[in-house]
């Protein structure tokens, strides 16, 4: 709890004890002063009736008239006349009314008043006692008006002292804030200095005390970062070459070996410069040195485009390329341009390039493998590739790509049979109502103690050709869930190879027609762009099946690369997702985008939404549907 709002309840609390206390004496005060004044006005009343009975006939009549005539004009609860015997020959009492007084207050407030007594004479003689009782029911109702009144004022008092209070305290401790922030800025590593310095001596020295450290840990900071930039170039690049070496090769692979989230399987190149000695003996150490750097530097541009992709220079003649999530085809073609260009150079340089040129050796890595068996893997290879003729390159075989296909399609036949699918949803939200707007369909494959959700089965399931069983089989399992009992509806995600299968259609239209009465809840099918683009005439065949079944369809992964938007006012899905770079990232080209999909009622969600900064700005877009990550901060 902070300081301001410890010292705001500290104060509350005292002004509320000090305002309940004023009231209490207050009001005992005004409840004693009434109580007295009731008696008092009693025993003159009755000492005045008294007298003037007294200087007239007493007889009983007279008596009951005097006793009436006051009892009527005045404000008592009873008037009793009593013999000398104390016998009462005469009463008038107030008949017993609602009262507008609470229960609570005549309970806390009551009191009892002293009956008013007078000897009444009749010459010398006594003939009787005259009692009045005065009205308590007015008192109680004036102590009422009265506690109501000193509430409302004392009241109005107290948020007017409190709010005055509370600014006050505002700007005397919004120093802190800025101590807060700094200091939190410390906490977060940012060196924040603090130039404006409060008036107040305490916070001041307080602020130039962290302002002098901040100035110390960034003079620190830089100082160090300054020598770690050193470092890096001494410990971690090659001075010919201008590219990474084997350390930091090392440091890098091992990273990418025990990463979990997908640059822990790929590719790997060696390559070496044949007889680098003789070549520098040729033409020189200079131009040597020139040829790698050139060639080193031609490595990286070509992978440039690849992520998280890496290029070192082991030794002397040795350089080596990390290709995360790049197989053996696609590597077998960058080591035929590897060597053309080495063919080149050599050719400008009037070299051999049979007896120079480049061995090239290409092998996969898994997640299974450590950096010493990587390191194994391309000694192997690059051994091999000595052994080859000139302008060859080797690729060793991974013999487990065929066992790992072969297990996967048990683990998902083994799925079909033992109903191991397990189905999950992912929220979309609107962030301003914080309502779910519908909930995505994904998938996970239990296996013995293994889960494979949807990022790594897909890519067997598309590489087995298994992906219309398993999409027919997880539409159905949604479809017929008696679990999922939601009234938000829910969409299923479609791939271009799920609707590129000429035989789905037909399947999918007799799987609706099976299950039809077993739906309980809402279905919008999700068809990317690209595949509307490339496979119109099937989308359009598929949303009328959709729509026939009384389904509806959505647009996913929208990037606007289309030459035609006429499409969308035709289809009109129930939405449109786009990913959140793209929203952000483009201008002009999202209001107009907004303004075709508003025209035509179609929502615009923005996924892959990762923290709320992204929301923020989306917001400012005119954006308020997101999906990812972030719906679970929200």
């Amino acid at each position: 709890m902070t300081l301001y709002r410890q010292i705001a309840i500290l104060v509350t609390m005292v002004f509320i004890v000090l305002l309940f206390t004023i009231l209490t004496v207050s009001f005992n005060i005004i409840k004693d002063s009434a109580q007295k004044e009731l008696y008092e006005n009693a025993q003159n009343s009755v000492s005045s009736l008294s007298l003037s009975i007294s200087n007239t006939d007493a007889s009983q009549g007279n008596i009951e008239t005097m006793i009436n005539a006051s009892f009527d004009n005045g404000n008592y609860e009873r008037i009793t006349y009593k013999d000398v015997n104390t016998e009462i020959k005469y009463q008038r009492e107030l008949e017993i009314k609602q009262s507008n007084i609470p229960q609570w207050f005549e309970s806390i407030v009551k009191f009892e008043i002293p009956v008013a007594k007078a000897t009444l004479s009749d010459g010398w003689q006594v003939a009787g006692t005259i009692e009045i009782l005065n009205d308590k029911n007015i008192t109680y109702t004036q102590l009422y008006n009265i506690m109501t009144h000193m509430l409302w004022y004392l009241g109005i008092a107290c948020i007017v002292f409190l709010t005055i209070l509370a600014y006050v305290f505002h700007v005397i401790l919004r120093p802190l804030l800025d101590i807060e922030q700094q200091a939190l800025a410390v906490m977060r590593d940012e060196f924040v200095i603090q130039e404006k310095l409060p008036w107040t001596k305490e916070f001041k020295v307080v602020i130039t005390s962290i302002n002098a450290m901040v100035r110390k840990f960034e003079s620190i900071f830089k100082t160090t970062s300054d020598t770690l930039c050193e470092n890096k170039e001494l410990l971690y690049t090659d001075n010919v070459t201008q590219i990474q070496n084997r350390r930091y090769f090392i440091l890098k692979a091992t990273e990418f070996l025990t990463d979990e989230n997908g640059k822990n399987d790929g590719s790997i190149v060696i390559l070496s410069i044949k007889k680098a000695d003789i070549l520098n003996k040729a033409i020189g150490y200079q131009k040597t040195d020139k040829l790698f750097y050139n060639f080193a530097q031609y490595l990286k541009s070509s992978i440039k485009h690849i992520d998280d992709s890496l290029v070192c220079r082991i030794n002397g003649t040795e350089m080596i390329i990390m290709l995360p999530k790049v197989y053996m085809d696609d590597t077998s073609y960058i080591a035929k341009e590897i060597i053309a260009y080495m063919d080149s150079q050599l050719l400008e340089l009037n070299l051999d390039k049979n007896e120079f040129g480049v061995h090239i050796g290409i092998a996969e890595y898994e997640t299974q493998h450590n950096i010493s068996e990587l390191f194994s893997l391309v000694d192997y290879a690059l051994a091999q590739a000595k052994l080859l003729p000139s302008g060859e390159y080797y690729k060793l075989m991974n013999n487990k790509v065929a066992i790992a296909k072969e297990r996967w399609r048990q683990i998902i036949l083994d799925g079909f049979k033992n109903d191991s699918f397990e189905i999950m949803y992912r929220k979309v939200i609107n962030t301003n109502s914080k309502q779910k707007i519908h909930n995505v369909v994904s998938f996970a494959l239990n296996s013995g103690n293994e889960a494979y959700y949807y990022g790594t089965l897909i890519a067997p399931v598309v590489e087995l050709g298994m992906i219309k069983d398993v999409y027919l089989y997880v539409i159905k399992k949604v479809l017929t869930s008696k679990e999922y009992i939601s009234k938000t509806p829910l969409t299923i995600q479609v791939s271009s190879q799920f609707i590129d299968d000429v035989d789905t259609y037909e399947k999918l239209k007799h799987l609706f027609e099976e299950v039809r009465n077993q739906i309980k809840c809402q279905i919008i099918f999700e068809i990317p762009e690209s595949v509307i683009n490339k496979h119109y005439e099937s989308s359009i065949l598929y949303i009328k099946l959709f729509r026939e079944y009384g389904f509806d369809f959505g647009i996913s992964s929208f990037i606007a690369d289309s030459s035609d938007y006429q499409y969308l006012k035709e289809l009109k899905p129930a939405f449109v997702k786009a990913d959140k770079q793209y929203l952000l990232d483009t201008e002009q080209n999202i209001n107009v985008l907004k303004i075709v999909l508003e025209s035509l009622g179609i929502k615009l969600i923005a996924t892959g939404v990762n923290d709320i900064d992204e929301i923020k700005k989306l917001h400012k877009k005119g954006i308020d549907v997101v999906a990812g990550m972030v719906v679970d901060k929200i």
